[in-house]
């Protein structure tokens, strides 16, 4: 069973509080994309928005901004769990990571689909998570980009352990590919109690659009079978 986070954008609290109402006892994490002016779409709701919503449902945000470090206090009232700040508008990745663990959350980064894993690479062992985009970040309804495969594959060989969620695109035919990416390559001694623990995915259109969320969830969790 592979674990999904119901991936919710936004562009106020009416429609977020209404997808979240769609999940309620479903999940015990959702991940809130937030958008600005700076990334070139529509901005969303902003942390500071939902940060007296009444829930038991643990908010990881995804940092869709200009310079996420300036987001983090906002973050910390709109009671973030997690946060993923984009290198791709990030003056300083170790800056932001420092401030995020020192504020309690789980520090993570996260990459667009055309940045390359590269990017990340001198920060791999002070992070709690990586997000890989598997479409263009920004806007929801995108089709899956099979380029996040060897992405997928390339962090496991940096670091095998590194929690990973990947967001973009996904039904049950993509979720497999990812899974089948990660294993898809020499798992060496003592390596065996690697597990779909490690990987998380995020899906917003294909789950929230579905005619039964439930039944939908079921389905992308037991990667379409039972």
């Amino acid at each position: 069973m592979v674990t999904i986070l119901p991936a919710i954008l936004a562009v106020n609290k009416a429609e977020f509080e209404a997808k979240l109402k769609k999940v309620f006892g479903l999940v015990d994490a959702i991940q809130v994309d937030i958008i600005d002016e700076a990334w070139g779409f529509e901005p969303t709701i902003r942390p500071k928005d939902i940060a007296d919503v009444n829930t038991i449902i643990k908010f990881d945000f995804q940092l869709m901004v200009e310079e996420p470090i300036n987001w983090l206090d906002e973050c910390k009232t709109g009671q973030a769990r997690a946060v993923f700040g984009h290198v791709e508008k990030m003056g300083d990745p170790a800056a932001f990571l420092a401030k995020a663990q020192i504020m309690g959350f789980q520090a993570c980064l996260a990459l667009d689909i055309d940045t390359p894993v590269e990017k990340i690479a001198d920060y791999i062992w002070d992070l709690d998570g990586l997000l890989l985009m598997s479409v263009e970040a920004g806007r929801g309804g995108q089709s899956f980009e099979a380029q996040v495969l060897p992405k997928i594959k390339a962090v496991r060989q940096l670091r095998h352990d590194l929690p990973l969620v990947i967001d973009g695109g996904l039904d049950v035919g993509q979720i497999k590919q990812c899974v089948e990416a990660e294993w898809a390559e020499e798992i060496g001694e003592g390596e065996l109690r690697r597990n779909f623990l490690d990987i998380q995915f995020a899906v917003g259109n294909h789950l929230f659009d579905a005619p039964d969320i439930k039944q939908k969830l079921t389905e992308l969790q037991h990667l379409g079978e039972g």
